[in-house]
């Protein structure tokens, strides 16, 4: 399966990286998740016009994430990142 988020750039603001940074992770563990195929789907949740996207899997250091993220002009715009839990590590893995 090919990873079409593997060219983009990403997006940086003071609007989307504090959210993100909170959790102990950098910009380019975070980064590093979309070049190694993540499992991306269609958040559950209606966030108006911008389709957000969750993507799950592993950075470069082998560490779980759960990024959402919306594409804005053809980059990616995380809106929140995080390791995963427990649970949905082994949900993940299961899988």
């Amino acid at each position: 399966m090919t990873n079409v988020y593997t060219n983009h750039s990403f997006l940086w603001d003071a609007g989307n990286w504090p959210k993100c940074g909170k959790h102990g992770l950098k910009k380019d563990e975070i980064e590093s998740l979309f070049t190694r195929n993540p499992r991306i789907l269609p958040d559950r949740k209606e966030h108006g016009a911008e389709t957000r996207y969750n993507a799950v899997g592993q950075g470069d250091d082998g560490r779980h994430l759960f990024i959402v993220f919306v594409v804005r002009d053809g980059k990616i715009r995380s809106i929140s990142a995080r390791p995963m839990h427990k649970k949905e590590v082994a949900r993940y893995e299961k899988r």
